[in-house]
């Protein structure tokens, strides 16, 4: 490294630009209104590029004023791409010379442009002087000896090349990288220094393709020195031409990049950081480009970046590339003087400020980055608009704090809602100097409101009942949706009709606010406030209105609840003392806390010992319901009440009770439970079970009694039978005392049969008792119709009766197979014996389906029963028809049989039309 006291580096540099063979030029750029490169400005020209160009050292003009064809010869455009490009990187450029065109290297330097002319050390315009040859070699050596020790002290490796590809000339750096000296590299090529057979190729071929194109050949590559230094290089082959256009040399430079990459590596790490970090803020982030006029006067800026952010806190969408001017043209100059400023300065500045024209305020942080020249500001801010309009409404809320806290005072004491009401509508009316305040309430229909006292000034009240429609339909609309009615000019409001004027200038109405009071989403009440004269009403002023209304319906709910508890507080006091019905408040934890008076005469227990907590519900429970009181105890703890239950609670005596218990949870630990003294009741119960086990022992000892008389009296009836026709078999026929006796053994022989018949009877009677437990299965109802239909074809055939039968819905009864036989067996057959005279039998048997019945009906056309008949047709032994033979007890069996079962039978008739008879049937 060259020491900076010993070589000042601006001294250096002069020097090396007036010495150096070579003619230089070093550019500025010239930059447009929209910051695009449009010129190229002479910055300095060696004196060999002076004497190339024609121009002085520092000339007063461009690129493009010197050279205006190049803007259609390309030139212009190689100009451009060089600046453009990376640091350090060559590109190939020409200019056109007094003598023809002379080729040039450009590569960016800092942010200017490097033009080096490879032809243009001897000067082609000038007449070369004809010096003294030992002078002219003394001077050659000295400019060798300086350009070598210029050379020396690059970073970068140069060295030449002859058309055959070998070194002609190589700098210091160089050789110290290979370990040689001057003498051992020249004349050799890349394969006799060693370098690895690939990349000697390369480089060879490259060689030859810029003798071969007189193009610049540029490339990278990694190498490893003798010595086992590793590095990546960057290189470029440019060729040198001679007078006639043609390549005599090949000029290399090589330049080190490792760190540069390492320093490329970490900035692109650094960008990454740097990326994630302005994403991930909360606040906006922009860099932004500064325009100025010719006068250097901030005229715009154009948005150049900015992060997720910024869109969200600005509302402006697709800003990248545009100016602020195309997003808001209206944008306040502040913004743009602001951000002027800090480009210029360079002075970061922070500030809050309102942007009117975007309707949104701004927390934000400015300050440059860059170059001064790029005229770049990052800008760092905040969307704080709800924050200046939360202090703006709270600066200006402290006076309608002070007014609501009064209105609270005032509202406190107050225990009736209408009073409630009245006063804050006074206050609000005092404080807003309205003409007319108050509440108006909703009545059921939803039609109609209702106006109790209200405030007045100047006004007379409105107390009263009055309709929506009055006053336009959208007012109900309006307010059941929840929102406020405001009309601050009612005379000359376009949507109110005529009459709708009239209706509110009737109640001096100049300006109106109809404020809705919800609840559970229902319009209940209204708030109202009313001025005889137009007014303009501002958002403060709604604010205030909206927060008294909340305020007081708080309060007169709060007023209603307090009323309602009082109420429902005396109710409770009424129910306990209730003297039927018992009350207990006791703990989960098994302690009664208080009871009632009827509780307390129905346990002996005094309140006394209830309210000192010596009494547990666990201690005075019968240990046999212990585990029913458990189950409740577990029902309230989970479900917060308990199914009704009876038990038994001892008293301190002793003697036992019996109750029926329901309880409620009321909290936490707290419950309720109510009693009923059912000791009476359950008494009753089982005097009723001992009388009917003393029944049911009655129904088998009578039971008993019949099956015996029929079974005793079978065998003397058949003896009396035996002997009586004994006797008329003995009798002579001709004996005259035999036809007296004839009439008397024949009332003797009916007798003994209606004496037998009465017996069966009496053993079916038996038969059905004992078939009273029965189980029921689904018997299938239409076969059994069939079978005793084949049963009854006879009589059937004999009447000539038609039968309708439609049992579909019905595919099944749950009934005792035997016993539903019976049942159509009884019910048919007597709808054919007992058949109308005149005509034909005609029997419909039909079904349906009921919730907890299926129901067979039989329907005929027969004689038909009166109400007497029908109040004794299914008592035991009662014939109604005596035209007919039979027992009196079918029907009685039917009934009997169908009701063991849970169901029931019915009959409707009409004497000479016909009966119906229905068997409920339990399902």
């Amino acid at each position: 490294m060259l020491s900076a006291e010993v070589f000042p580096p601006a001294e250096l540099l002069h020097t090396v630009l007036d010495v150096v063979p070579c003619a230089l030029v070093l550019y500025t750029p010239v930059h447009d209104a929209s910051g695009q490169v449009a010129d190229l400005a002479f910055a300095y020209l060696n004196p060999a590029a002076q004497q190339l160009l024609g121009l002085p050292a520092q000339p007063a003009t461009t690129y493009l004023q010197q050279f205006p064809e190049s803007r259609g010869n390309h030139a212009w455009a190689a100009h451009q791409q060089a600046l453009l490009a990376g640091a350090g990187l060559p590109h190939a450029l020409s200019y056109i010379a007094a003598d023809g065109t002379v080729q040039a290297t450009g590569q960016r330097v800092g942010s200017g442009l490097l033009v080096s002319f490879a032809n243009a050390a001897v000067p082609h315009h000038l007449t070369p002087v004809q010096e003294h040859p030992e002078r002219q070699a003394e001077e050659h050596s000295k400019q060798l000896r300086i350009f070598d020790t210029i050379l020396e002290r690059l970073q970068e490796f140069v060295y030449l090349f002859d058309l055959d590809g070998r070194f002609q000339y190589v700098n210091k750096p160089l050789l110290d990288l290979w370990g040689l000296k001057l003498e051992q590299a020249v004349g050799k090529n890349f394969f006799d220094l060693d370098y690895p057979n690939q990349l000697a190729s390369v480089l060879q071929a490259q060689i030859q393709q810029v003798i071969d194109t007189h193009q610049t050949v540029e490339g990278e590559t990694a190498y490893t020195s003798p010595s086992g230094e590793t590095g990546h290089y960057e290189y470029a082959f440019v060729p040198l031409l001679a007078p006639d256009g043609s390549v005599e040399a090949v000029a290399g430079r090589t330049q080190p990049v490792t760190e540069r990459r390492r320093a490329e590596a970490a900035l692109r790490a650094s960008e990454a950081q740097y990326r994630t970090i302005i994403e991930s803020m909360d606040e906006g982030f922009c860099i932004i480009k500064v325009l100025f006029d010719a006068h250097d006067q901030p005229t715009d800026y154009r948005f150049i970046e900015m992060n997720p952010v910024f869109e969200q806190q600005t509302g402006m969408q697709n800003a990248l590339g545009k100016t602020v001017r195309e997003l808001v043209p209206n944008i306040e100059m502040f913004w743009v003087k602001t951000y002027g400023q800090v480009a210029r300065t360079g002075k970061p500045m922070r500030f809050e400020n309102h942007a009117e024209s975007m309707g949104r305020w701004f927390d934000a942080y400015a300050f440059r980055i860059g170059e001064p020249e790029q005229n770049h500001v990052a800008v760092l801010f905040n969307d704080v608009t709800d924050r200046k309009r939360t202090e703006k409404a709270l600066r200006k809320g402290e006076e309608q704090q002070a007014f609501l806290l009064q209105l609270s005072d005032r509202l406190r004491p107050l225990l009736d809602a209408t009073a409630i009401q009245f006063q804050a509508a006074c206050a609000l009316g005092q404080y807003l100097g309205a003409n007319r305040v108050g509440y108006a309430e909703v009545q059921p229909d939803v039609q109609t409101i209702v106006v109790t006292r209200n405030y007045t000034n100047g006004v007379p009240g409105i107390e009263g009942r009055y309709q929506f429609d009055d006053y336009g339909p959208a007012l109900l609309q309006e307010l059941q949706a929840g929102r406020t009615v405001v009309r601050p000019d009612i005379a000359n409001d376009p949507t109110l009709t005529e009459a709708e004027k009239h209706a509110h200038a009737v109640l001096q109405l100049g300006a109106t606010v109809n404020l809705p009071l919800m609840k559970n989403g229902e319009l209940v009440a209204v708030l109202f406030i009313h001025y005889q004269h137009a007014h303009d009403w501002n958002d403060d002023e709604l604010a205030l209105l909206t927060e008294t209304a909340e305020r007081t319906w708080a309060a007169v709910i709060r007023a209603r609840t307090e009323e309602a508890l009082r109420e429902s507080e005396e109710r409770l006091k009424r129910a306990m003392s209730i003297e039927t019905v018992g009350v207990i408040f006791f703990g989960l934890d098994g302690v009664i806390h208080d009871a009632n008076e009827a509780f307390q005469r129905m346990s002996g227990y005094s309140r006394q010992d209830f309210v000192s907590g010596r009494v547990r519900w666990d201690e005075v429970t019968a240990p046999e319901f212990m585990p029913a009181t458990r189950k409740a105890i577990e029902q309230l703890r989970t479900l917060g009440e308990s199914n009704p239950y009876e038990k038994q609670y001892l008293r301190p005596d002793g003697t036992r009770w019996w109750g029926l218990f329901a309880g409620k949870r009321l909290s936490e630990t707290e419950c309720v439970k109510f009693v009923l003294d059912i000791t009476e009741s359950k008494q009753a119960e089982q005097q009723l079970h001992l009388m009917n086990q003393q029944l049911q022992r009655v129904n088998v000892d009578l039971d008993n009694f019949i099956y015996t008389a029929s079974h005793d009296l079978k065998a003397p009836i058949a003896n009396i039978e035996g002997l009586l026709n004994l006797m008329q078999e003995q009798l002579p026929a001709t004996n005259p005392l035999t036809l007296e006796l004839q009439p008397l053994l024949q009332m003797m022989q009916e007798s003994v049969a209606r004496f037998q018949r009465t017996i069966e009877y009496l053993s079916d009677v038996v038969k059905l008792q004992k078939e009273h437990d029965q189980p029921a299965t689904d018997v299938p109802l239409r076969p059994v119709i069939d079978d005793v239909r084949l049963d009854l074809q006879p009589l059937i055939a004999e009447t000539r009766a038609t039968l309708d039968i439609d049992v579909a819905n019905c595919p099944s009864i749950s009934f005792s197979a035997k016993n539903l036989r019976s049942v159509v067996y009884n019910l048919l057959s007597n709808a054919l014996k007992y058949r109308h005279p005149e005509r034909r039998p005609h029997i419909r048997v039909y079904c349906e389906l009921q919730e907890q019945f299926t129901v067979l009906r039989v329907q005929d056309n027969g004689l038909g029963l009166d109400a007497q008949q029908r109040e004794e047709l299914f008592g035991m032994f009662r014939r109604l028809h005596h035209h007919v033979a039979g027992s009196g007890l079918g029907l009685y069996m039917v009934k009997r049989s169908v009701e063991n079962l849970g169901g029931n039978v019915t009959v409707q008739s009409e004497p000479g039309v016909g009966s119906t008879f229905s068997v409920y049937f339990r399902r």
